[in-house]
C-alpha cells in the first residue's frame, strides 16, 4: 500500500507521491469546431480561446453557451489524459518497460503535471508561488495562503455558475488547490477540515493517488482506525509480485470510474446543447409557428 509522506519541496509540506515538476505538453485543441496545435502548453489554448470568445462577440454567439464548451472540452481531455495514465499503472504494461519502477515513477509525475495544470500553465505557476511564499513562511501566513486556495477554488470551479454554496463546487475542474487546502489543514492541526477536502477531491477523482494517500494519515491522527482501514483498502496497491492481483484489481476499478465520469460529461454537453439550441431565437429564425421552413430558406 501506498502512504504518502510530508514531502518538503521548498520547505512545503504536500500530500504526494513524487516531485512535482510541471514540463512543457504538446496537445490538439479543437475548440467550438476549431483545431490549433499548441506548443507552449495550455496557455495556448487560453490565447486561442480569447481569439474565438472576440470572433464569437463580432457573430453574436452566446458567451456564457461558448464558456461551458470550452471548460467541458477541457475537461473531457483531461479525463481522457487521466484513463490513459491510469491503464498505463497496470502491471501488464509496467512489466514489459525495462525499468517497472521507473515507469510508475514517471506516469505518476505526469498525473502531477496534469492535476497542477488543469486550468493552465499560468495558474500552476499561480499555485506553487502559494507554496513557496505562504505555505513555506511558516504559521504566520497560512492564514493567508488558506485564504488564496479558496479563492482559487471559488474562482475556477464554480464551472461559471457563481454558485453560492462552497458545497457545490465542482472541483474535478481544478482539483490541486483543494488538495493544497487539505495539506494546509494537515499542517495546520485542523484534521476535520482535511478530512472532508480530502473526501471531496476523492469524490471527483477517485483515484486521487495524494489525497488516497493524505486521508490515511489525517484517519490515523484522529485515531480513525475504520477509516484508515476502508481507505487503505482503495489506495494503489504496490507494484510487487504479492499485489498483482490486487494492483489490477485497483487500475481496472478506477479506469471503470473515470469512463463513467467521461460519459457523463459527454451526456451532460450534449444535453446542454440541446438546451441552448432549443431556446436560442437564432436556431428560431425562419421557423413558421408549425415548424415549417419559411419560403426564403
Amino acid at each position: 500500500m501506498l502512504f504518502a509522506h510530508l514531502l518538503l519541496i521548498s520547505g512545503v509540506a504536500a500530500f504526494v507521491e513524487s516531485p512535482l515538476i510541471v514540463q512543457r505538453t504538446v496537445r490538439t485543441y479543437q475548440i467550438s469546431g476549431i483545431r490549433s496545435i499548441g506548443d507552449g502548453g495550455d496557455d495556448d489554448s487560453i490565447d486561442m480561446e480569447a481569439k474565438i470568445r472576440a470572433l464569437n462577440k463580432m457573430i453574436g454567439v452566446d458567451d456564457k453557451r461558448n464558456d461551458v464548451l470550452i471548460t467541458t472540452s477541457k475537461r473531457k481531455r483531461n479525463l481522457e489524459r487521466e484513463i490513459e495514465l491510469l491503464s498505463q499503472l497496470h502491471p501488464d504494461y509496467l512489466m514489459e518497460e525495462l525499468n517497472p519502477e521507473s515507469a510508475e515513477k514517471n506516469i505518476i509525475q505526469e498525473f502531477w503535471n496534469l492535476w497542477y495544470g488543469e486550468r493552465g500553465a499560468s495558474n500552476a505557476k499561480v499555485l506553487r508561488a502559494f507554496e513557496e511564499e505562504l505555505v513555506g513562511g511558516g504559521p504566520e501566513s497560512w492564514p493567508e495562503a488558506e485564504r488564496e486556495y479558496l479563492r482559487l477554488i471559488d474562482e475556477h470551479c464554480d464551472g461559471g455558475g457563481a454558485k453560492k454554496n462552497r458545497e457545490d463546487l465542482d472541483l474535478s475542474l481544478w482539483i490541486e488547490p483543494a488538495n493544497r487546502l487539505a495539506t494546509l489543514y494537515y499542517m495546520m492541526g485542523r484534521l476535520d477540515d482535511s478530512k472532508v477536502w480530502c473526501e471531496r477531491i476523492l469524490d471527483a477523482k477517485p483515484w486521487h493517488i495524494g489525497a488516497l494517500s493524505g486521508i490515511i494519515l489525517v484517519c490515523m491522527q484522529l485515531k480513525d482506525k475504520e477509516g484508515v482501514m476502508k481507505w487503505a483498502s482503495k489506495g494503489m496497491p504496490r507494484l510487487s509480485e504479492e499485489t498483482l492481483s490486487a494492483r489490477k484489481e485497483w487500475v481496472e476499478r478506477n479506469v471503470e470510474l473515470a469512463e463513467q465520469k467521461l460519459y457523463d460529461l459527454e451526456k451532460l454537453s450534449e444535453n446542454y446543447v440541446k438546451i441552448t439550441d432549443e431556446s436560442d431565437p437564432a436556431t428560431l429564425l425562419g421557423k413558421s409557428d408549425h415548424g415549417e421552413d419559411l419560403p426564403w430558406q
